[in-house]
This record gives C-alpha cells, sequence and structure tokens, in this order.
C-alpha cells in the first residue's frame, strides 16, 4: 500500500507540474495550439508533449513529448515517448508508451503487442493485460476484477477485489514467484507441512481466479512490501531479506514516533496509558476505527472523482486553464489528507503501543526511566519490529496491534467529550437553581 500512496502523490505532481508548464500560456494559444480535437491521425508526429480532448479519443499518430488525454473513452494505436496521463472511463492501449500510464476510470487494457516502457498506474473497475502486452518496470493498482496475463519487468503491487497482488511475473504471466516478506504466511512454496500444502491450495485458486497472479488474502489488514526489483539486483537471502524488510519497517516506525515525542509527548502518553489500561475495550473499539477506516477510503475515491467531475464541467465550458488550477489544489490537499491519514492509521497506532509497552518494562526497573522518553520510543520499537517479524503469528500480532492503538485514540477522545459535557452540565446547574 505505501507504494500505492507513492503512486498517489506522484500523480497530483505530475498534474500540477503539467498545468504549470502548458497552461501558465494565454487561455486562447492554449485552445488553439495545446488542445487536440479527438483524433490524431495515423502518419503525424506531434513533436511537443499534447493534450487531446473529446469523448472518444484515438491516438493513431505519434507523440514526442508526455500526452495527456480527456476523454470518455480512450485509444492509445499510435506511439508516445513520454508519459500518459488519462481519466477516461476505459483505456486501451494497443501501441507504445515509453514512460509512464497514469490511468483513474472504469477499464483499463493493455492489448496484445502493447508496451508501457517504465510503470503503470491504475484505479479502477478492472484491469487486464494480454498475454504478449509488456510493462517495462512496475504495475501498481487498485481493481475490483483483473485478468493478468503480461509480462512484468519488475514489482507486482496490487489490490484485486479483497486480495493484494505482490510479485513478479514470469515470461507470459502464467505463474509467479510466492510472496515473500509476509510473516502472516508461508514464505514459499517450498515450506514443510501443512502450512505448505494449504499455501499451495490457495495460490492454485488464485492463480485460475485472477489469470495467473501470485497472491494473498488481504486480510487481517496487514501492510505488506512487494520485493525490490529482483531482476535489476542479486538475489538475497532469506536473513538478507528480513532484515531488509524489518529495517524498512523500523525506519518509518521510529520517523513517526520521534514526531509524536517530539510534538504530542502528552497526548502520547493518554493514549498509551489508555491503551494500557482497557486494551480490550480499546480493541473493541479499534475495529471500529478500522471499518470507519475502510469507509472513509470509500468517500475519499467518491471525492476523488468529484473533483475530476468538477474539473472537466469547468474544462468543458472553456475554462480549462481554471479547470487545472482546481485539479492541482484539489487533488493536492485530498492526497495529503489521505496519505496522513494512512501514517497514522497503520503506523502511529503502532508507535502508541510499541511506547506503552516500553513504559511499561521501564516502570518495572525503574521509575527514573520513564523520563527518557526517545529511548523508550526507540526500544518499544524495536521490539515490536522484531516480534512482528515473527513466522506465522506476526500478522495477527500486526492487526491486533493497530486496532488497540486506534481504540485508544478514539477512548481518550470520547472521555474528553464526556468530560466537556459533565462541566458543561454543572456549569449550568447554578443558573438552573437560581
Amino acid at each position: 500500500m505505501t507504494q500505492l500512496v507513492i503512486a498517489w502523490l506522484r500523480l497530483v505532481i505530475v498534474i500540477t507540474l503539467v498545468f504549470l508548464g502548458v497552461y501558465g500560456a494565454d487561455q486562447s494559444n492554449l485552445a488553439q495550439n495545446a488542445i487536440i480535437d479527438s483524433v490524431i491521425p495515423a502518419g503525424s508526429v506531434v513533436d511537443d508533449d499534447a493534450i487531446i480532448a473529446g469523448e472518444e479519443v484515438v491516438v493513431d499518430g505519434d507523440v514526442n513529448g508526455d500526452l495527456l488525454v480527456l476523454a470518455i473513452n480512450a485509444t492509445i494505436n499510435g506511439k508516445v515517448t513520454g508519459s500518459v496521463i488519462t481519466t477516461a472511463q476505459t483505456v486501451t492501449v494497443n501501441g507504445k508508451i515509453d514512460g509512464t500510464l497514469y490511468t483513474f476510470g472504469r477499464e483499463l487494457t493493455l492489448a496484445e503487442g502493447s508496451t508501457v516502457g517504465r510503470n503503470v498506474y491504475f484505479i479502477g473497475l478492472r484491469l487486464e493485460t494480454a498475454q504478449d502486452s509488456v510493462i517495462g518496470r512496475d504495475l501498481v493498482g487498485v481493481s475490483l476484477r483483473a485478468r493478468l496475463g503480461g509480462a512484468i519487468g519488475r514489482d507486482l503491487k496490487a489490490v484485486i477485489g479483497l486480495f493484494e497482488l505482490l510479485g513478479q511475473f514470469t515470461s507470459g504471466g502464467n505463474d509467479a514467484a510466492a510472496p515473500s516478506g509476509n510473516s502472516a504466511l508461508p514464505a514459499s512454496d517450498s515450506a514443510n507441512g501443512a502450512w505448505a500444502s494449504t499455501w499451495n491450495l490457495f495460490r492454485q485458486v488464485a492463480l485460475k481466479s485472477i489469470g495467473g497472479a501470485a497472491y494473498q488474502p488481504f486480510w487481517p489488514l496487514v501492510i505488506d512490501r512487494a520485493d525490490a526489483a529482483q531482476n535489476s539486483m542479486p538475489k538475497q537471502g532469506g536473513f538478507q531479506l528480513w532484515a531488509r524488510i524489518a529495517l524498512e519497517e523500523f525506519v518509518l516506525l521510529i520517523l513517526t514516533g520521534l514526531l509524536f515525542v517530539w510534538r504530542y509527548s502528552p497526548r502520547l502518553e493518554e493514549w498509551s496509558d489508555k491503551a494500557k489500561a482497557a486494551p480490550l475495550a480499546a480493541s473493541g473499539y479499534g475495529f471500529v476505527g478500522i471499518i470507519v477506516a475502510i469507509n472513509v477510503a470509500i468517500l475519499a475515491v467518491l471525492a476523488f472523482g468529484l473533483i475530476v467531475t468538477i474539473g472537466f464541467v469547468l474544462g468543458f465550458a472553456s475554462l480549462w486553464k481554471l479547470a487545472f488550477i482546481f485539479w492541482a489544489l484539489a487533488l493536492s490537499m485530498l492526497g495529503l489528507a489521505a496519505t496522513l491519514a494512512f501514517l497514522f492509521v497503520f503506523y502511529g497506532s503502532k508507535v502508541i503501543v510499541a511506547y506503552m509497552l516500553s513504559r511499561w518494562i521501564a516502570g518495572l526497573i525503574s521509575e527514573k526511566a520513564l523520563k527518557y522518553r526517545y529511548l523508550l520510543m526507540f526500544f518499544g520499537l524495536l521490539i515490536y519490529v522484531l516480534l512482528q517479524s515473527l513466522p506465522y503469528v506476526g500478522g495477527t500480532l500486526n492487526f491486533i496491534v493497530i486496532i488497540i492503538g486506534l481504540g485508544a485514540v478514539w477512548l481518550v477522545r470520547r472521555d474528553e467529550r464526556q468530560a466537556a459535557l459533565l462541566a458543561k452540565q454543572v456549569a449550568s446547574e447554578p443558573q438552573v437553581a437560581a
């Protein structure tokens, strides 16, 4: 999921740069020179960045630069030497894109013989890559359905329906390396015993149901990182891989933890004390918090669609400059809010519980040790990362820690609201008596 957040931010940055670089020109020049109406004919060449708009967009010619497509249905048959950005409902690529493809819509199809030289970022309902299609680097996305048969040069990181896909395609896309780095499931098909048999069974079902991609159940909301560029680096041993994943997790957690101690130390102690005092209640409220977070994420996607729609309305009213300014500002704010919420839910919650654990251990040794807050945070997160990396139980521990941390925040907030309400009632009683 972290890669999805990065993809979102990259999309916002690219759109912002496009409107700054292209739409800084006069609006009349923009309409005449920058926006192409519906079709780039076969045999024609556009030697610059281009914007093509219309209900049905067809790119048969070549574009020597980046291409922005504003359409309902878009088909790219020619060659684009740069990147392609589009929010069309359906996008079909039959040609060649040398750069990266960014798309948010209903369907994305990479047809047989199509090529994307760098990465593909997709958020939508259906994703299909034909058998002879090629993605040069990574495929990152969220989709309700997918049929993946093409070749992927590096990493696959996507959420398809209720499954999180990660790994690396082999040629033709008929098989994929088993996911690694997930402590909740067996690390490979070669594991011994009942776990290996169960893993093989589920993997075969997934290969048949989604068209050739190895998968792991996206439960219980375990955040995983795909293996980094296996084709571009020497193969790592088991210990090296474990150490790299653990270090990555620790760095993200320690940065979040140090920020909490530095800026929100009193609040952090309240949350950790509540997690220690009422872990069962915190777990219940935290589970509700996870459900709320999922619904908020759905609302964020709807907000994204609304922002895109408003921009199109402005654009088709001949206000493209205003549309792109609105897109840049609104998407930037939405992306920032979504990123902060993601970091708090999946990293801030862990920081709260780890800090609670370290304070409890330090209190057993000496009360004086409680004043060394930064050291307590460091060792608490170190212990947590080591426990999280344990096979089979790490994923469950990860989920429990998240819901306890979120529940503790919820309980503290509830207590504050009840105290404020009680104080208001007490303050009003003398007036009633008078």
